[in-house]
């Protein structure tokens, strides 16, 4: 790629030299950042990962690599020794980058929305909810929690929202055996079988949430990994949807906050203390001095 100062690069997948274009998700993040890339020549069609030949590369003398192969024994000293490779500015300037994790990170969230593409294509018509909905909302799980995680691993934000679901969301669950509405359900009336569904729907939601957990955990960042560095709150606008009590809802703060918070504990607010407390406790733990947020009445210690 050359970017807008004059420097061009090579995002390498495989010892077969496959690379990314700018028709892929990591090629457009490179064109954000004012880059050229050198295997758009070789990819006429749009298929975002082209093989370029050895000699190709050598000419078109990047001076940047990025390298996502050294798990298969691809490294910057063995790539010097491919024939003219030793030459190449990228090469003689140590300016080889090593992102096995994050774009293999990056090919499977691509490889998720392709199956999500396909699989609806193939409805036709308008076809009755929830027709082929379950399964499409666990891949829309998964996918966005992924999308988070590579843009926490790229550095593209450092700050996210994400609602699985409106207060009032008719969303069945059926792929986890509750075809009812996760809003009829969240009206029980103390019903033993409700709440046992109530329990299920919300167990399938703090999973899906340990998996994104599971994988800032496994994603190093500094001295230490993601997880250590972040602070993720998860919770509910309601602490009782039956009574639509909004009152002392349960919240969950997972991560160190870069060593600033102390896990393992349960912290318990003031009657009826307002959620926005928390939320100002939060934003000073991210550094952000601010004396009141909404209906804050003060700041809960953390």
């Amino acid at each position: 790629m050359r970017s807008s100062n004059g420097l061009d690069s090579l995002s390498s997948f495989s010892c077969a030299s496959f690379s990314a274009s700018s028709s892929s998700f990591l090629g457009q993040v490179y064109a954000l950042l004012g880059m050229e890339n050198i295997a758009d020549e070789a990819d006429p069609d749009g298929f975002g990962f082209p093989q370029l030949a050895s000699e190709y590369v050598v000419s078109s003398d990047p001076d940047l690599i990025f390298l996502a192969d050294s798990s298969m024994g691809v490294t910057p000293d063995s790539l010097a020794e491919r024939p003219g490779w030793a030459e190449m500015t990228a090469v003689q300037g140590g300016a080889v980058a090593i992102l096995d994790e994050y774009l293999s990170n990056i090919r499977q969230v691509e490889q998720q929305l392709d199956r999500m593409e396909t699989r609806l294509s193939t409805i036709t018509g308008t076809p009755e909810a929830p027709l082929g909905l379950p399964e499409a909302f666990d891949d829309h799980m998964t996918v966005t929690y992924d999308l988070m995680h590579l843009a926490f691993q790229g550095d593209i934000s450092r700050v996210f929202t994400f609602m699985i679901g409106h207060e009032a969301s008719d969303r069945g669950y059926a792929h986890i055996g509750i075809p009812e509405t996760h809003h009829s359900i969240s009206h029980h009336g103390n019903d033993a079988e409700k709440l046992a569904k109530y329990a299920k729907i919300g167990t399938y939601q703090i999973i899906k949430f340990g998996e994104f957990l599971d994988k800032l955990k496994a994603t190093p960042d500094g001295d230490g990994n993601l997880l250590d560095n972040s602070l993720l709150y998860w919770g509910s606008g309601m602490s009782n949807g039956n009574a639509h009590d909004r009152s002392n809802p349960p919240a969950v703060l997972v991560g160190g906050a870069h060593g600033r918070l102390k896990g393992n504990r349960h912290v318990e607010a003031k009657k009826d203390e307002p959620t926005a407390n928390l939320l100002l406790a939060m934003a000073h733990l991210a550094g952000t001095e601010i004396e009141s947020l909404g209906a804050s009445t003060g700041r809960l210690d953390l």
